[in-house]
């Protein structure tokens, strides 16, 4: 999501009008047609990444015991989230960053990658609502096709690589296709290509599979 003051203060302002014309039901209809709904009335929608059964007991359990203390900042509870997480994956806690959301992680790698002119890497087509960012930041853009199955050419993007290139984004499972990428092969890309330059792996489907 692009870091635009003045372009978030106009999207305020505009919702901020509608709100003042008509229901609010109205300003929350979608952008376009919504998909058959289930007999529960749960909508499926797989292009969003959205889990349609809802929280499961556990989570709506925890929710309901922190709410009596939403007023408060969370410190105390990133801190110990943070440790929990690199606990299980074997990390040190400096090696977790939380953010609200994935789009507000990629969008701060985007960042940090677009401090030196340059380019960034993506096949295509893939997951790219990130990249308009990068190229508004100077960061030109490199697109690398889908080899024939629709997979991810771990190998050309390597090829790829050069003394400008700030960033390489691999999107795992891949959007729109849904292809994986074979975990050795990918773990021995990033190996090599991080010798050269940023890789952010977005696994954020990785659940899906």
């Amino acid at each position: 999501m692009p870091t635009n003051r003045r372009h978030w203060l106009k999207q305020l302002g505009a919702v901020t009008a509608l709100m003042g014309l008509g229901k609010l039901q109205s300003i929350a209809a979608p952008l376009h047609e919504m998909p058959q709904q289930l007999p529960d009335g749960l909508p499926i929608r797989l292009n969003a990444n959205e889990n349609p059964y809802g929280p499961s007991p556990k989570a709506r359990k925890a929710m309901f015991n922190m709410y009596t203390t939403s007023n408060r900042y969370n410190w105390q509870q990133s801190t110990d989230l943070v440790n929990a997480l690199a606990a299980k994956h074997g990390l040190g806690a400096d090696h977790i960053l939380l953010g609200a959301g994935s789009t507000e992680i990629i969008d701060g790698v985007v960042q940090l990658a677009a401090s030196q002119k340059g380019s960034f890497l993506h096949a295509s087509p893939s997951y790219t609502y990130w990249s308009e960012t990068a190229e508004k930041l100077g960061l030109q853009k490199v697109e690398v096709a889908l080899d024939a199955h629709k997979n991810i050419p771990l190998e050309n993007l390597l090829q790829k690589i050069n003394s400008e290139t700030r960033l390489i984004y691999i999107c795992n499972p891949n959007n729109p296709t849904g292809t994986v990428c074979k975990p050795d092969e990918l773990q021995q890309f990033i190996i090599a290509a991080t010798k050269k330059t940023i890789v952010l792996v977005d696994e954020a489907y990785l659940d899906f599979t």
